[in-house]
Order: C-alpha cells, then structure tokens, then sequence
C-alpha cells in the first residue's frame, strides 16, 4: 500500500484517490440534478449513505475487534473495522437508502442519480489508480472513454425503464473487464458491484408513485 507523508501524518493514497473522485462524483452529479431541474433530496441521501459508510466502517472495530478495544481504547481513534466494517458499512449505508426512498417516493430519482454518482466516481477513481499505478497509456485513455461514454448515456432521463439494463451494462464493463486484471483491494473492486446494484434494486419500485 502506497502512503503520502504530509508532516506528521501518514495516509493511504488510495483514501487521497478515493476523496478526489467523491468530489468528482458529486460535482458532475449535483449539475445532472440541476439541469434536469430534479429535486436535491436524492444527492442529499446519497452523501448522507456515504457519511454512514465511513462512521460505520470506522467504529465497527468495536464489534469485529472488541478484545482490542477493551485492552487499548484509544484503538478507536487510531483504526477501523478493516474489510468487515466496510461491507457492515455498505450494508447499513443501503438499508438507509432504500428507507429513505421509501418515506419520501423517490426511488426513481434516487436510482438514477446513485448510478450516475457511481459511475462518475468510480471512473474517475480508474482513471486516478492507473496512473498512479503507472499504468499503459491505452488503458488509461480507455477509462477515460468508457466513463465518459456511460456518463453521456445515462445523461438521458428519457429511457428510465431501461435503468437497470444500464446498471448491469456498467457493472459488466467495470467489474468483469475492467478489475480483473487490477491490483485493487476486495473493498475498492466491490464498489464496482455495489452501485449499479443498489441502483438495480431501487429502480425495481421505478412505477411506484414518487414524488418528482
């Protein structure tokens, strides 16, 4: 695992990489939301689910490390739940999602600004680690492509039957081609699986009636 030193602090890169492509993620995101004159609420959740997902991960070292915590409380401070905590983390993370969209109907905007987000960020975060990683100009510049392909594709609210067609289509393109060959984390090529499936789940309630 690479590190970046900045004075006394040590940090992951891939925590740096994963940072910046949030931030990408939810720029590109909040101008779909704006152009489409959509509500905010969606994005809103969504941020919200990836706040659950670092407090979940970080504290559930309690529950998959309890003897450590017990001996040395200030563990908490200094480490996480590991790979556990962040699938604990997911999971908490989509049953906020899915009651969320279930109180205020908004499934379908919800699902449609999760694969979109995910889409972006995730590409984005490709993008980050090939070069990071050294990778060939060609598979550079195919990330470059494919993210950007799929963005303009799911631009289009017109065709929001055809979503979880879409869904699968990424996650077939990110997770079987794309990461197979990668030197990734279990945590960071599940991600891959992650979004367009909980967008696939969500969009099951698309003709339910929501508020738009």
């Amino acid at each position: 695992m690479r590190l970046l030193q900045f004075g006394t602090f040590t940090i992951p890169l891939h925590w740096v990489l994963a940072l910046l492509s949030l931030v990408g993620g939810w720029l590109l995101t909040s101008v779909y939301v704006k152009h489409h004159q959509m509500k905010k609420e969606s994005l809103e959740m969504i941020i919200n689910a990836l706040f659950v997902i670092g407090v979940v991960w970080k504290f559930s070292i309690v529950v998959f490390d309890f003897d450590t915590v017990k001996a040395h409380v200030s563990s908490v401070l200094y480490f996480t739940g590991g790979t556990k905590g962040f699938f604990l983390g997911l999971f908490v993370s989509f049953l906020y999602l899915y009651r969320q969209a279930k109180k205020k109907k908004i499934y379908k905007q919800l699902s449609e600004t999760l694969l979109l987000f995910g889409t972006a960020g995730y590409g984005l975060y490709l993008f980050l680690h090939a070069i990071t990683q050294g990778e060939n100009l060609f598979i550079i510049l195919s990330f470059v492509f494919t993210t950007t392909l799929f963005i303009v594709w799911l631009w289009d609210r017109n065709a929001l039957d055809r979503l979880p067609k879409k869904a699968g289509l990424i996650f077939i393109v990110y997770a079987m081609i794309f990461q197979l060959p990668n030197e990734l984390t279990l945590a960071e090529w599940s991600l891959a699986i992650i979004f367009p499936l909980c967008a696939i789940l969500l969009s099951n309630n698309l003709f339910v009636k929501e508020n738009v």
